[in-house]
């Protein structure tokens, strides 16, 4: 568990550690707002690239309380893994913002005026490292204990332990399902705004299909 908040710490701030080193190296202006079309349609000062960083180092903190009042939560009501899962659940969203800001600050860098013309496309980069995050929480979310932050959280999943844990074996299959799927859209070409409206159709599809299963658990159980 230490070893995993050393990392997660890593984490936390290697956006701002990356920025701070790439800035002396940018040009004073650079690319700050692309369009629908992945098109430069404004240019800023290069010291707004910290504002990215800053956010990573909000939401580090921020799932790093909310994992500790889990913890609490574990202590007092018996129960082991919870905290970690929420831990987990942080590294994966920083790792997410950590290659964001890789990502532009590397088109700052190349004054890149269309992101079309990157080997990964921002919005193909996003549904790909969301696609390896589905993966991954979905494999976790069978161990889950009943909580306030994690899981299939409907009020048919938590009647009772079994409900809680036929929907969360199935919410997490289902979850590495659409991970692979995102995955291999990804890694096929799917980009652009196209690939922003495949990711949230799938999520939509993803809670349709797991409040009705969850729904026909409540009722047999």
């Amino acid at each position: 568990m230490k070893n995993k908040k050393w990392i997660y710490l890593l984490l936390t701030y290697f956006a701002l550690g990356i920025t701070l080193i790439m800035l002396p190296f940018l040009p004073d202006t650079v690319p700050a707002h692309y369009n629908a079309l992945d098109e430069v349609d404004r240019y800023g000062s290069k010291y707004e690239l910290l504002i990215l960083p800053a956010m990573v180092i909000g939401f580090g903190y921020l799932m790093r309380g909310i994992a500790k009042f889990a913890e609490k939560q574990e202590q007092n009501e018996g129960q082991k893994n919870n905290g970690k899962i929420v831990l987990l659940s942080g590294m994966g969203g920083l790792v997410l913002f950590n290659a964001l800001t890789v990502y532009f600050l590397y088109t700052a860098f190349r004054q890149t005026e269309n992101l079309n013309e990157m080997p990964f496309e921002i919005y193909q980069l996003i549904n790909l490292i969301f696609g390896i995050l589905f993966v991954i929480l979905g494999n976790v979310m069978p161990k889950v204990k009943k909580n306030d932050f994690f899981g299939v959280r409907l009020s048919y999943s938590m009647k009772n332990e079994v409900t809680w844990q036929k929907c969360q074996r199935f919410g997490g299959i289902a979850f590495m399902v659409c991970g692979l799927i995102l995955i291999v859209a990804s890694l096929l070409g799917f980009r652009g705004i196209a690939a922003s409206i495949f990711l949230i159709a799938l999520m939509l599809v993803y809670v349709l299909v797991v409040v009705i299963y969850s729904y026909q658990i409540a009722k047999k159980y």
